[in-house]
């Protein structure tokens, strides 16, 4: 529920960007022809959608980690095995995925198999 909230939000604020940059589609012609920078009219827009991004980032890593940390236990209750990062590794690898040098797969499977908020702020 946090998440979908923080894109509302962000959504919200994207389409006021888009609303002043419709409105001023003249003077951004003018910044992009004379190499310039185009200023908003409403100062705080800008840091509302950063703070937007910043809070996706972190709600999305959070629910991923509060997934991995059920699937951990739901592993371990109801099929009585563990579910660990050498035990995802193997079961790619018998299915022919490779993984190594995947910078990606090592990123995610540190928040996913780490204990509650240690990946993550």
């Amino acid at each position: 529920m946090i998440l979908r909230t923080v894109v509302r939000r962000f959504d919200s604020d994207y389409e006021r960007l888009l609303k002043l940059a419709d409105d001023d589609a003249e003077r951004i012609k003018v910044n992009r022809d004379t190499g310039t920078v185009w200023s908003l009219s409403e100062d705080r827009l800008t840091y509302e959608l950063l703070a937007g991004i910043d809070a996706f980032i972190f709600e999305a890593r959070s629910t991923y980690e509060i997934l991995g940390k059920f699937l951990v236990t739901f592993c371990r209750i109801i099929f009585a095995q563990a579910l660990t990062e050498e035990t995802s590794r193997a079961s790619c690898a018998r299915r022919g995925w490779t993984l190594r040098g995947r910078r990606s797969y090592t990123m995610n499977a540190f928040c996913f198999f780490t204990k509650p908020h240690r990946g993550s702020p």
